[in-house]
C-alpha cells in the first residue's frame, strides 16, 4: 500500500479562485527530492472569492487535488456557511504520514480524519473550531494508532477561562472514538499512557481545584491533586509525560495580592506511583507583562534537566498561551489560554 507524507502551506488567491488550504500528499521516499514525483498532489480549497475566506456564504467551493500535469480531481464540496477550511492544529499529520486531520466549519463545525489519499472520515459534526487551535491541538500517539483532541462546548470569555472542554480519545485506525473525558484542559498522548488535568469549580463558578489524571489500560485514576492559592482561580494547566513515567504539570493561577491582580506558576513533578507531586519551581508576573517560565528548567531535578524545558510564549493575560516540550521525543500540548 503506498503511504503519504502530508505537508501543510498557504497560498493567497490567484484570479478569482480561493486557495485557503493547500496540502502536499507526497509519495514517501527515502530520497527525497524538490522536484513532482509520481503520485504527488496537492489537496485545495478553492472557491470564486477575492481573496481566502471571502467567498458567497452559499457556494464556498471544493476541496480538489491538484496534480503536477494540471489536472484537478475533485474530492468533497465545503459545506454552505463555511468560512474555515483549516488544519486541526500543528501536528494534524500522523506520525506515519497516512492521516490528516481537519476542521471545516464557522466557530462550530465539522472535525474530519484523511486515511491515504481517498478516504475521509467524519470525527464529529459539531466541533468547536478552539480545539483545533495551538501546534499540539490534535495529539496521535508516537505509534500513531490513536488521537485526542479536545472539544469545547463554547467560545469562553476572559471571565469564564480556564477553558475546559470535552477530551475525546480515539482509534486511528477505525477512526472513531473510543472513550472521552469531562472538564479537561490539558493533555498529553503517549503510546500506552493519556495524561490530562481536570478543572474543578467551586459554588462561585471559579475553578479552584484541579487533578492530574492517568488513563492505562482503559482505568482512569487521579495521581495528584493541586488546589489554588488563597484569592486564587486557576486559569490554564500543563502537563506532560516524562521518562521515568512521570507526569509534569505546570499550573497558573490569578491571585489578588496586595490590591493587584497577578499571575502565579507552579511547576510539579508528578509521581503515579506514590501518587506524590513535588513543587520543582513558582513564578509570579503581573498580569498584562511577558513571562518566561523557561528558566523553571533549571530548577528541575538533574535527570529531568535535558528531558523537559517548559516556557512562557506571550502574555498572561490569555493572549498567549504556555507551552512545552519535551526533549527528545513525545511532545506536549500548547494551551491557548490564560493566565
Amino acid at each position: 500500500m503506498k503511504r503519504f507524507l502530508l505537508r501543510v502551506t498557504l497560498l493567497a488567491a490567484i484570479a478569482v479562485a480561493v486557495l485557503a488550504l493547500l496540502l502536499v500528499l507526497q509519495q514517501e521516499s527515502d530520497t527525497p527530492t524538490a522536484s513532482a514525483q509520481e503520485g504527488d498532489r496537492l489537496l485545495a480549497w478553492v472557491g470564486n472569492g477575492a481573496s481566502p475566506g471571502e467567498h458567497s456564504a452559499n457556494n464556498p467551493g471544493q476541496l480538489v487535488y491538484m496534480f503536477p500535469s494540471g489536472d484537478i480531481q475533485p474530492v468533497m464540496d465545503v459545506p454552505p456557511q463555511s468560512s474555515r477550511v483549516i488544519p486541526c492544529g500543528g501536528q494534524a499529520t500522523s506520525p506515519d504520514g497516512e492521516h490528516f486531520a481537519f476542521f471545516i466549519g464557522l466557530d462550530r463545525g465539522t472535525l474530519y480524519l484523511m486515511s491515504g489519499a481517498d478516504t475521509i472520515n467524519t470525527l464529529d459534526e459539531d466541533f468547536h473550531t478552539l480545539g483545533c487551535t495551538g501546534p499540539d491541538a490534535f495529539q496521535y500517539s508516537p505509534d500513531g494508532s490513536r488521537f485526542a483532541v479536545l472539544d469545547y462546548t463554547e467560545t469562553p470569555a476572559d471571565e469564564t477561562f480556564p477553558a475546559t472542554g470535552r477530551l475525546r480519545l480515539g482509534d486511528t485506525a477505525s477512526a472513531s472514538v473510543t472513550e472521552s473525558f469531562e472538564n479537561v484542559t490539558a493533555f498529553a498522548l503517549g503510546d500506552e499512557r493519556l495524561a490530562f488535568i481536570g478543572l474543578f469549580e467551586n459554588a462561585e463558578g471559579e475553578a479552584t481545584e484541579a487533578g492530574a489524571f492517568l488513563v492505562e489500560d482503559g482505568t482512569e485514576r487521579e495521581v495528584s491533586t493541586f488546589f489554588a492559592g488563597e484569592e486564587c482561580r486557576f486559569t490554564s494547566g500543563e502537563v506532560g509525560i516524562a521518562e521515568g513515567d512521570r507526569l509534569v504539570s505546570l499550573m497558573g493561577q490569578r491571585c489578588r495580592r496586595e490590591g493587584q491582580i497577578v499571575t502565579e506558576w507552579q511547576l510539579y513533578m508528578v509521581d503515579p506511583e506514590s501518587r506524590s507531586a513535588m513543587l520543582a519551581g513558582a513564578e509570579r508576573a503581573a498580569t498584562g507583562q511577558l513571562l518566561l517560565v523557561r528558566q523553571l528548567q533549571q530548577r528541575l531535578p538533574g535527570s529531568e534537566r535535558d528531558n523537559v524545558s517548559l516556557h512562557r510564549a506571550g502574555r498572561p493575560d490569555g493572549e498567549f498561551g504556555v507551552s512545552g516540550q519535551r526533549q527528545p521525543g513525545r511532545h506536549q500540548r500548547q494551551h491557548a489560554g490564560t493566565p
